[in-house]
């Protein structure tokens, strides 16, 4: 393997230390190159980004941020189409195990899951992970392309070469799935039941919500309040 291209996919302080861990790879390849795909764009991201030597820096126009793992992948789709990467390399979160397992799919790529650090040997890169309660290291090789997750805290930023840093556009056109159309505030009671001295309550043993009238009646004649069981208000919804 004479050139590798490798795809690093996160905010700004992913970008910058996911670094380290290209580093390491980029450096046993001469022809090789690594790009990044911001999920959040500001103009001035890529000068702060432009001494770690990515070579390209990516961003969604469209889009002011990939907060949907839908929108991110289909944007490592699209790069993917286009750039044709080698690896494809995150931070091992929750989010991104669902990125890179909803990706694989479509690009078929198999993911190297909680990556802590990375070897090159006779041109084959192998990746180290930690397995059963981390008392054995796990050796994987590359054969083909991959998604690699990378352990939180397993990479330092990193300058991964020389070359001059170009930031490019793509768009997108997937949309969340979930769509807010309304807010509505939980209705609170002007009474607090906390701060009431006689509470009459109410249990599952009423038959209708008619009944409630004469726990009402009640709770007027005593001066207090009336409280009720999960049941009735959740269930039922009496009170």
């Amino acid at each position: 393997m004479k050139q590798i291209k490798i795809l690093a996919v996160g905010d700004e302080n992913e970008i910058r230390d996911l670094s380290g861990f290209i580093h390491l790879i980029i450096t046993k390849f001469p022809e090789g190159c690594s790009d990044a795909l911001i999920r959040s764009f500001k103009e001035d991201i890529p000068s702060r980004l432009a001494e770690f030597g990515y070579r390209k820096i990516y961003y969604v126009s469209n889009k002011e941020s990939l907060d949907y793992y839908e929108d991110t992948s289909e944007a490592i789709v699209r790069l993917q189409e286009k750039e044709n990467y080698d690896i494809i390399v995150m931070f091992s979160t929750k989010l991104n195990k669902e990125i890179a397992g909803y990706t694989s799919q479509k690009i078929r790529f198999p993911v190297i899951p909680e990556v802590t650090s990375v070897e090159v040997s006779n041109g084959s890169i192998i990746f180290i992970r930690n397995i059963m309660a981390g008392r054995v290291r796990s050796l994987e090789k590359l054969i083909g392309k991959a998604f690699v997750l990378v352990s939180l805290g397993k990479s330092t930023p990193t300058k991964i070469s020389d070359t001059k840093t170009v930031v490019e556009s793509i768009q997108i056109t997937t949309y969340p799935k979930v769509k807010i159309i309304e807010r509505r505030a939980k209705k609170i009671s002007a009474v607090k039941l906390e701060e009431a001295d006689i509470i009459v309550s109410v249990g599952r043993g009423f038959r209708s919500e008619a009944d409630l009238k004469a726990v009402f009646e009640l709770a007027e004649i005593l001066g207090g309040q009336v409280g009720c069981s999960r049941p009735i208000a959740a269930d039922l919804k009496w009170l």
